[in-house]
């Protein structure tokens, strides 16, 4: 082979090997790149993920100590099922008007009334309600504060036009804020030693009071106990306000409407349409 053909040939080569070095570059820098890529990706997709984990709503938490009055507690978990029979919420709602009362007096005072009842008469309070009457003996001679400021309220026509704002199933059935949350009363309280041995039978018309008060407080908000399974569940703590004679039934209209839930407001408005009291 001539020189000139071995010059040429070598010319070849190292041109050659100059190609195959450019391609290796060339790959390096792509898988590199890729690398770079897939990098930045997995940190984007990380960063991402955690901006979602911080943004989940929080879950609210709440207390178990009222922070409002008259709201009627229990240390024992009713034995009842949380929802209401098939069937029976249609029946009673149907059986309920859904007018709207009027709304009656309003009292807003620090002090207590004067007393007026005597422990000696026979008060009766008929509660007429937007799914019927129930009729109320007053117990007057156990629970004096407690009836009188009652009665003192229901003259001033405080009751008329407020709702049953809870309704617990098969435990019990609460009215008499003003405001309409359990947050509202007459801006006084009065107190009343709860007889020995109370049960809260069904029937059973008791003030409510939150856990801070003393046993046998009571503002303007009352409860009707709708089932005799509700009395194991009650702590003896509750002024009594009285029992009812008449109207049970209609008691047991309201407590149907309770919520899904077994507890709150109920499916549709059950209003206080009027309350008088008579003595004898």
């Amino acid at each position: 082979m001539s020189k000139a053909a071995k010059r040429a040939r070598k010319k070849e080569g190292r041109q050659a090997r100059i190609e195959a070095e450019k391609k290796a570059a060339a790959k390096r820098r792509t898988r590199n790149r890729n690398i770079g890529l897939g990098v930045i990706l997995v940190l984007l997709l990380g960063y991402l993920g955690l901006n979602q984990l911080l943004a989940k709503p929080k879950k609210k938490v709440t207390t178990t100590t009222p922070a409002v009055t008259s709201t009627v507690t229990s240390t024992a978990t009713p034995s009842h099922s949380p929802s209401a029979p098939a069937g029976v919420t249609s029946t009673a709602a149907s059986a309920c008007s859904t007018t709207k009362p009027p709304r009656g007096g309003t009292v807003s005072q620090s002090t207590p009334p004067p007393m007026t009842v005597s422990p000696s008469k026979t008060y009766t309070a008929s509660i007429v309600t937007s799914c019927g009457t129930v009729v109320v003996a007053l117990d007057a001679k156990d629970s004096p504060n407690t009836v009188n400021s009652f009665v003192y309220l229901a003259g001033k026509g405080f009751y008329d036009g407020l709702t049953f704002h809870r309704v617990a199933k098969d435990f019990a059935v609460q009215g008499g804020d003003p405001v309409g949350t359990g947050s509202g009363g007459a801006g006084y309280t009065v107190q009343d030693k709860v007889p020995a041995g109370v049960a809260y039978s069904i029937g059973t018309v008791a003030m409510a009071k939150t856990q801070a008060e003393p046993s046998g407080t009571s503002g303007s908000q009352f409860f009707i106990v709708p089932t005799a399974s509700a009395a194991p569940n009650y702590t003896p703590d509750y002024a009594i306000l009285g029992h009812v004679t008449s109207g049970q039934d209609v008691v047991g209209k309201i407590n149907a409407l309770a919520p899904a839930s077994g507890d709150g407001p109920p499916t549709q408005p059950v209003y206080i349409e009027k309350v008088t009291v008579t003595s004898s």
